[in-house]
């Protein structure tokens, strides 16, 4: 039977498939991050500034194409998620701006907005900062706002992936992958949402085009402008 390689990527969806993912029933079939147990593909010292990939100086997909072997990848079937960058600087701003309860968000981590108050205007406006370091070292805003062909290509900025699914098109994606790999589709819990850590119950949100003003939807368009040109990707009005 054909393995399958998943490559996360930020916000679309990667917490609640990784669940699965690495459930006992799933991870001989699909390798993750986590393939070779607890510590995973990390290995004993899981501190992300020790990790190339955290570093911004391998991509995901490259970094674990070396851990697993040419043979293991080229004979897997690689997939990932991506999704609309303005819709996924929606779903950032959510995260990144959430009350947190380690004590670690917004303010702790060196943003002036109240945590848990930040207004999507001023999260685009704040989140600029994170484009711009250039300090080694795992670095939590700029991994989760970078662009998301960062994750899947190779040194020669080439895409590594068999399939590249839309998170628009999640249900439909799933049952293909799953199809491919000869697995019966399990169900994807909904993890990690705003208010999931608090016990709180989703609430579906409006449509991501109605927090944009001109002003934003062009900032992000032109910060996010590798994924919209590699994905195709538009803004849409409703």
């Amino acid at each position: 039977m054909r393995k399958g390689i998943y490559i996360t990527i930020p916000k679309t969806a990667q917490t609640s498939l990784m669940s699965v993912f690495d459930s006992s029933e799933l991870k001989k079939s699909i390798l993750t991050i986590n393939t070779n147990g607890k510590k995973g593909l990390f290995g004993k010292n899981h501190n992300p500034s020790r990790i190339p990939t955290f570093n911004f100086s391998i991509s995901t997909a490259q970094w674990m194409k070396n851990k697993l072997g040419k043979k293991v990848w080229n004979n897997a079937f690689k997939f990932g998620f991506v999704r609309n960058p303005w819709d996924r600087y929606v779903s950032n701003w959510k995260w990144l701006t959430r009350k947190d309860p380690s004590g670690r968000g917004w303010n702790f981590r060196g943003f002036k907005s109240p945590e848990g108050t930040v207004s999507f205007e001023e999260f685009v406006e704040e989140i600029s900062i994170a484009y711009e370091f250039n300090d080694p070292g795992y670095q939590h805003d700029r991994w989760h706002i970078c662009n998301q062909i960062e994750h899947i290509i190779d040194n020669n900025n080439k895409i590594m992936l068999d399939h590249v699914a839309r998170f628009e098109n999640f249900e439909k994606e799933l049952s293909n992958i799953f199809s491919i790999l000869n697995i019966k589709q399990p169900k994807i819990p909904h993890l990690n949402y705003r208010g999931y850590h608090n016990g709180n119950d989703f609430t579906p949100s409006p449509h991501y085009s109605t927090y944009y003003n001109d002003k934003l939807i062009n900032i992000v368009g032109e910060r996010c402008e590798p994924d919209i040109k590699a994905f195709n990707y538009a803004f849409e009005r409703v």
